[in-house]
């Protein structure tokens, strides 16, 4: 059984955990340096919080929620994982540390956010609504062969990543150039803005006039790099 590693100190995980047991995998929480080896099959980061400024060089400018030491653990387990050539997933602020891994900056609030973003709502969790917008892919990239051209994606974020780091590739954008995706040119490593964990849309309730992205193909994808 395929077994994926999950970097994180505090954060509420059900979501991921879920997904990955559902694609009959198993998972490792990480949570300090020493539990790094053995090496998982994948590496897991998510995230829900802004990545610390100083990492890319800036003063803090409208970053909230910072973790330096949750930081600092996932970029550690992304230099193991990219150094032994196994497949990495970074989710919200994983996908940031992907980017200030690879030299990347981040910007810090761009508040605002389209007018004619819908809510969806699973069933699972009636309390709990995500705004989601259309996207578009590039042509071409491993995502436009899995989702299309266009897809609804579920945002939670209020930072965005700006210049794209070292052999980053922006191949999902948002109606206003935001990057929702990056593939690497040449790694196992892609990161995405957008929550799949959350977005299973036979559980999701929605009057979208499109149906949401099943985000199981994304962890699907993820998995086949194994």
């Amino acid at each position: 059984m395929k077994q994926i590693a999950i970097v994180s100190l505090h954060q509420n995980l059900s979501d991921y955990t879920n997904m990955i047991t559902s694609l009959h995998c198993s998972f490792r929480i990480i949570r300090c340096t020493d539990s790094l080896s053995p090496l998982c099959d994948g590496l897991l980061l998510p995230g829900d919080r802004d990545c610390a400024p100083l990492l890319y060089g800036q003063k803090n400018n409208g970053s909230r929620n910072i973790c330096l030491e949750e930081d600092l653990l996932q970029l550690s387990a992304l230099d193991c994982y990219r150094l032994a050539g196994r497949p990495v997933l970074g989710i919200g602020a994983g996908m940031h540390i992907i980017n200030i891994a690879f030299g990347g900056s981040i910007c810090q609030h761009i508040g605002h956010y389209p007018h004619d973003a819908v809510r969806i709502r699973s069933p699972l969790k009636p309390k709990v609504f995500d705004r989601c917008h259309d996207t578009t892919l590039s042509e071409g990239s491993m995502l436009e062969a899995l989702y299309g051209t266009s897809l609804l994606v579920n945002s939670s974020h209020h930072q965005a990543l700006d210049r794209i780091g070292y052999r980053l590739d922006c191949v999902q954008s948002a109606f206003d150039g935001c990057p929702e995706a990056v593939l690497h040119r040449s790694l196992p490593i892609m990161g995405v803005q957008w929550h799949p964990e959350r977005l299973l849309p036979k559980e999701n309730k929605t009057d979208c006039p499109s149906p949401p992205a099943d985000g199981s193909l994304l962890f699907r994808l993820f998995l086949a790099f194994i």
